[in-house]
């Protein structure tokens, strides 16, 4: 399981599937969470103003343990009507 630091970053790939941890700003309404690397990529969107975190597998035929994964995590401003 890897943890984000607040924006994302790079990392090594260490297993199959990548676990990707993100923790969120208290009533973050809308996220987007944007990965590539290894012939791979994809985003996690969505919304959810009572979710402080949340967990994302990724799992891909041509990604392998050893590969390097960029990932960016994209956040608003807390927004909790």
């Amino acid at each position: 399981m890897t943890s984000l630091p607040g924006s994302g970053g790079s990392f090594t790939v260490q297993s199959i599937p990548v676990t990707l941890t993100a923790t969120m700003p208290h009533c973050a309404q809308h996220y987007r969470l944007e990965y590539s690397g290894s012939g791979t990529s994809g985003t996690y969107s969505g919304s959810d103003c009572k979710m402080d975190a949340f967990n994302m597998s990724i799992s891909n035929g041509s990604m392998a343990v050893g590969d390097t994964i960029n990932v960016t995590l994209q956040l608003p401003p807390n927004a909790c009507g």
